[in-house]
């Protein structure tokens, strides 16, 4: 797996095309560089329907999005950097140990190697550290020691769909510089400040809390919804398939629909703001038993969902939870963007 890598991602030129794969659309972006930092200066999103992650579909989409760019815009991009989504690549975080037969027996790289593990063609390490007797070191390399504790954050990303993406670089006669997650993107953008914060992230089908002490990552959990539960249940209340939910939504954004069945969605959409903070309740109890939740609580949702902000955006949903005493809630509906902006800069 090739991962985005900040150094010389503009390769000499001034335009990088963004390729943004989430389960429910596609954005196609060119960033420009400018002595200021990057910028975008074309966007467009193609739609996916039914969220269904796979690499042939994913590929007609993207060509779709990028057909749409155009071509004077396009003809200055050399390289393709893409942008995965909750939804289409994994984050997880494990916790390895391994007690040592002996404590004067020196730590080997060959042991650290075995304790964390290596990367695969679709899952690497983005993060570790290490403990020694429950001291954090540096490089244990050499040391002595009776237990060796190490943190682990990893990213996974299906196979089958890199070559898909780095096959539509190949086509068009660009580089594919590797891939990034909209969530790591946002931890290591400097745009959540404390060093120990809680950030939600909620994309269509999938939403993942992570736990950050200190600057790094120590605890991941992912709930099976998110803000694609909206259409579906405006889609019941009316009887209608998925896709004409999205579009009764759209229709009550903009005061296109009637007064009954403006009512009736917005009993959908409060019944569905209602199971997304259950399910993020009763993830805050066990995400990780042995310490309280940081009081800092980062809210970043892919979508803009007025609903959902405003039931998240106050304290009240958080009462009874394990969580510091002193908190304090940001909802960053435009932090992905923001994010990637400031990871590429």
């Amino acid at each position: 797996m090739i991962l985005l890598q900040k150094n010389n991602l503009f390769k000499g030129y001034s335009d990088l095309l963004l390729l943004g794969v989430y389960s429910d659309k596609i954005i196609a972006e060119i960033a420009r560089k400018e002595k200021d930092g990057a910028k975008i200066i074309a966007s467009v999103l193609e739609p996916v329907e039914d969220g269904n992650v796979n690499p042939e579909k994913i590929r007609l989409n993207c060509e779709k999005a990028i057909q749409r760019l155009s071509a004077e815009q396009i003809a200055g991009v050399k390289s393709i950097a893409c942008v995965l989504g909750g939804g289409v690549a994994g984050l997880s975080f494990s916790i390895e140990r391994a007690a040592r037969e002996s404590r004067e027996k020196k730590i080997s790289v060959q042991e650290l190697s075995a304790l964390a593990g290596e990367d695969k063609a679709d899952l690497v390490i983005i993060e570790k550290r290490f403990l020694v007797d429950g001291f954090a070191v540096e490089d244990p390399i050499g040391m002595k020691g009776k237990e060796i504790f190490a943190p682990v954050a990893r990213f996974s990303f299906n196979n089958d769909l890199e070559k898909t993406l780095v096959s539509i670089a190949w086509t068009r006669g660009m580089s594919y510089e590797g891939a990034l997650d909209t969530r790591v993107a946002f931890m290591k953008s400097g745009i959540a400040e404390p060093k120990d914060y809680c950030a939600i992230f909620i994309f269509s089908e999938k939403t993942t809390i992570c736990v950050v002490r200190g600057g790094f990552i120590s605890a991941v959990s992912d709930i099976e919804a998110g803000y694609g539960i909206m259409a579906e249940k405006t889609a019941s209340a009316f009887g209608v398939g998925f896709e004409e939910g999205k579009d009764l939504l759209d229709k009550l954004r903009n005061n296109r629909i009637d007064q009954s069945a403006s009512e009736a969605i917005k009993m959908a959409l409060e019944e569905a703001v209602a199971e997304i903070t259950d399910k993020i309740r009763a993830t805050f109890f066990v995400i990780d038993r042995d310490n309280l939740i940081p009081g800092n609580v980062f809210v970043v949702i892919d979508e803009n969902f007025p609903e959902l902000e405003k039931a998240l955006s106050g304290a009240q949903w958080l009462d009874g939870l394990p969580i510091d005493r002193n908190i304090s809630i940001r909802v960053e509906p435009d932090a992905i963007p923001r994010a990637v902006l400031n990871y590429i800069n």
